[in-house]
């Protein structure tokens, strides 16, 4: 006796069709599953043969084998329990062959007989959308990461004696119907993520350029002068994912909690934008994504978000040189011996770095007795060389805002503080000013513009082709002799002169400005060279 159940499996972040094969023969009590399992799926004939006992329905008495085809294709993952025991089930008589035809079963069995989810829903989800051939059956819980696919048939079940009830009955099948979830509500967007921040007014208006033209970002300043604040609040200024994005980002999260290397607390990232933040320490295949499997790593992770990267001259030489591929293409490849895998890498990088060594470069000390000021550095100029020569000029070149982040004087925080308390002592200060936008709500008004430049909204002006750059990035005669002279003054590359004129273009989006201004350009530029 015998049976074919389609499953699938993911290579990368795609999902695959993976066919499972069932023979039962009369012979010795043995249950084998081949085809290129991992330990994952070996461990399925335990997990099976207890979940298809725990259920009431009896396990064959004899030889069971499982061939999980194309035998070529490594298998991963607890995925495969449902498909296995359905096939079991159907190979002894319990389902009829004919009733799981036109399905594709994904889940992973408890020892009762529970269904739990997988981790390749989304990814298998997406695959059976293309082809339309098959309807998907995954486990309850599992809704919340599909509810924003449509035109796609899947069914969520519980337990696999409901499963069975479900198909023997079609008539009680009751398809995922789609919605689209917003992460936020109406009030959040009249919160301005900034409120908080005292001070730094160049680092809000250069991080809301960033947010709205998907422009990298390096900030350097000593310790304390808030780099890592500041970067936590870009993503809460960038507006919420759009279907298409949250479609991506959650094929992504669901592809790497199927491999397991996702704790509970990240599984929930699939609608909000990717906020990732590895430490200075993480190794290139932790940065950029590898291991024997080709998994994903943090840019892919920060796909649609934020990649911020803390003590940047601290990380690896080679982890660093890296990230020009993502950081040009919005994609990385990673090559094995047996296969080539392209991932999603389009993200904002916010880089953060100490001016020195010791960080107090910029710090001045002054001493009222001498009426002198001195600065708090004690780093030779070799060593300062020396640290910022750990990041490269193609690194550099490939980053359109460098700014410095200033320590915040301890009277502004006094004056800061003092100004709460009459704000709160005041009965209009929970008033909004509807006339005077935020600066998420900024963000969202200069998308609006690209998307309808762009007919997209998933393309920024930061990622402009060179035939849009001409089309959509004219400049004036004055612009052009600025542009040049400041070229020639601070030798910049052919990549750093587009690149400014693609953060102009951002600006005057900002200021409403149809065309770009030399006052627009002139501020790019002061963003290439000031450091």
């Amino acid at each position: 006796m015998s049976a074919r159940v389609l499953s699938s499996t993911v290579i990368g972040i795609e999902a695959v069709p993976i066919i499972v094969e069932t023979e039962i023969i009369i012979g010795l009590k043995r249950f084998s599953i081949i085809g290129l399992p991992d330990g994952t799926v070996k461990e399925a004939k335990d997990r099976v043969r207890c979940a298809i006992e725990n259920s009431g329905f009896e396990f064959p008495n004899g030889e069971v084998i499982v061939s999980l085809a194309p035998a070529t294709i490594p298998k991963i993952g607890s995925g495969f329990d449902l498909a296995i025991a359905i096939g079991i089930l159907s190979a002894n008589g319990a389902i009829h062959p004919s009733l799981i035809s036109g399905y594709t079963f994904l889940g992973e069995l408890a020892l009762d007989g529970t269904i739990k989810p997988a981790g390749f829903e989304v990814a298998s989800a997406i695959m059976i959308k293309k082809d339309q051939q098959s309807t998907l059956i995954i486990a309850k819980g599992s809704e919340k990461w599909l509810s924003n696919i449509a035109d796609t048939k899947i069914i969520s079940v519980g337990t696999l004696v409901e499963l069975l009830s479900i198909l023997r009955n079609p008539e009680s099948q009751k398809f995922l119907q789609p919605e689209i979830i917003n992460e936020e509500s109406d009030v959040e967007d009249y919160q301005d993520p900034f409120i908080d921040v005292i001070g730094q007014q160049a680092a809000k208006r250069a991080l809301l350029i960033a947010a709205s033209g998907g422009h990298n970002i390096l900030m350097i300043g000593p310790p304390g002068s808030g780099k890592t604040m500041l970067a936590s609040r870009l993503p809460k200024i960038m507006p919420s994912l759009e279907n298409e994005e949250c479609l991506e980002v959650s094929q992504i999260y669901g592809a790497v909690r199927g491999y397991g290397l996702l704790n509970n607390e990240e599984q929930d990232q699939k609608i909000k934008r990717p906020f990732r933040s590895p430490h200075h320490t993480t190794t290139v295949a932790g940065l950029i994504g590898g291991g024997p499997m080709a998994t994903p790593g943090e840019v892919t992770l920060a796909h649609r978000g934020v990649l911020f990267l803390d003590e940047f001259p601290e990380i690896r030489r080679d982890a660093l040189e890296c990230l020009r591929e993502p950081l040009e293409n919005g994609k990385i490849s990673i090559s094995r011996a047996k296969f080539r895998l392209s991932y999603p890498s389009r993200f904002i990088l916010v880089a953060a770095m100490n001016p020195c060594p010791c960080g107090k470069k910029g710090i001045i000390s002054e001493n009222k007795e001498k009426r002198k000021f001195s600065s708090r550095c004690e780093c030779s100029e070799l060593q300062i060389k020396k640290y910022a020569g750990r990041i490269s000029g193609p690194i550099l070149d490939r980053i359109d805002i460098q700014l410095w982040i200033p320590l915040i004087p301890v009277t502004e925080i006094h004056a800061d503080n003092d100004n709460d308390k009459k704000e709160a002592s005041s009965p209009t200060a929970t008033q909004t000013n509807s006339s005077q936008l935020n600066s998420k709500q900024l963000v969202k008004k200069v998308r609006t513009i690209q998307k309808d430049r762009f007919k997209s909204s998933l393309k920024l002006n930061s990622n402009m082709s060179s035939s849009e750059l001409k089309k959509y990035c004219s400049l004036s005669k004055e612009s052009k002799s600025l542009i040049e002279m400041a070229v020639t003054k601070y030798n910049l590359s052919t990549r750093a002169y587009t690149r400014i004129i693609k953060l102009a273009r951002t600006i005057s989006d900002l200021e409403e400005s149809a065309d770009i201004k030399p006052a627009h350009l002139g501020e790019a530029i002061s963003y290439r060279v000031q450091i």
